[in-house]
């Protein structure tokens, strides 16, 4: 699997990044646990935002938070492909900025 790395905005500063080229399901079909809902965050502190990848189950999710307001993201969107979470993820810290 070859390696995803995002280039975000260079406001944006990365809290930490779990996203790595590792399966979501062993071959057996079973869940791998290395991967996990905290894959990635990034944050932008002078607008209070984060950027946020984790992923749950069989989705990879995309989330933009204010203010820890995680109750009501301003953006979430969900994809089946790591690649496509993560160009999402680097779209957004040039949108917002």
């Amino acid at each position: 699997m070859p390696f995803i790395e995002i280039n975000l905005n260079p406001n944006w500063k990365v809290e930490f990044c779990r996203f790595e080229n590792i399966e979501p399901f062993l071959p057996n079909g079973e869940r791998n646990y290395e991967v996990s809902e905290d894959l990635f965050q990034a944050s932008l502190e002078k607008k209070g935002l984060v950027i946020d990848i984790g992923f749950y189950g069989k989705i990879y999710k995309v989330y933009l938070i204010k203010e820890q307001n995680w109750e009501t993201p301003i953006v979430e969107k969900a994809f089946s492909e790591r690649l496509k979470a993560a160009e999402f993820a680097q779209a957004l810290s040039f949108k917002y900025v």
